[in-house]
């Protein structure tokens, strides 16, 4: 039995549910994703945490993307994957409750960095959102260790959500999302950090008025704080955001 099989059977032995488990590896680690997606906050055995350390650190390996490899640029545009990147932060666009994304194998980057983080991100979470009456303000921010993410931190913030049509008070949280997870960055000794679209996936801000806001909110910053961050990534996953702040960038 390897330590994926391992993972899934104390969790379904948890959850007292006899469920036929995949030969596939990609099946079985959905199935797993689901199954970490599912579970609450609550303490579990330190063996399955340090089992599963060893698994996600062994899917992490040989896979991390080096920020030392990129250009000096203070504010860096990049495609890709942002739970690979070895910076000091990323930030997380989490939600109110502030403990990751419960739907099974949700498509959202909630979910991606709650996964491959490990349980013990939801458990840190759980810790500093009980204090909280687990409700986080639009645009507040929480920090936590990254865990098994080759990155050191993880800033949370609770992103606007676009229901019918954009309004102002939605561009103002957004804005706020990005200069309080700056702040707290800051306040953290934090040099390198990097963001993600904030808002534009399954929350549905409109992704140039996304790129402008954000693009404005880090410049402004970096020019009132020239000295506080080595480089503040731009993380992209699709082309459309890409091209959005390739312009910006290339218009300054």
């Amino acid at each position: 039995m390897n330590k994926l099989d391992k993972l899934i059977k104390i969790l379904l032995d948890e959850l007292e549910e006899k469920i036929d488990v995949p030969t596939n590896e990609s099946e079985k680690f959905y199935l797993y994703k689901t199954l970490v997606n599912i579970r609450l906050p609550k303490e579990i055995d330190e063996k399955y945490l340090l089992l599963e350390d060893e698994f996600l650190q062994s899917r992490l390996k040989d896979n991390i993307i080096d920020i030392n490899n990129f250009k000096k640029d203070k504010i860096f545009l990049f495609k890709g994957d942002i739970t690979k990147l070895n910076c000091d932060a990323i930030v997380n666009p989490g939600n109110e409750k502030g403990l990751g994304c419960f739907e099974p194998s949700h498509d959202c980057l909630d979910n991606k960095i709650n996964v491959n983080a490990g349980m013990r991100l939801r458990l840190a979470c759980n810790e500093i959102m009980s204090k909280k009456n687990y409700h986080l303000e639009k645009a507040e921010c929480i920090i936590t260790k990254a865990f098994n993410l080759p990155s050191k931190y993880i800033i949370e913030t609770n992103g606007p959500i676009i229901d019918k049509k954009l309004e102002e008070k939605d561009k103002d949280v957004l804005k706020n999302c990005y200069i309080n997870a700056l702040n707290l960055a800051k306040k953290s000794n934090i040099k390198t950090i990097a963001f993600p679209c904030i808002a534009t996936g399954q929350f549905n801000f409109p992704n140039r008025e996304a790129a402008e806001i954000a693009y404005n909110a880090i410049n402004e910053y970096v020019k009132n704080n020239p000295n506080v961050f080595d480089q503040i990534i731009i993380c992209t996953y699709k082309d459309i955001d890409y091209n959005y702040y390739k312009l910006l960038i290339n218009s300054k």
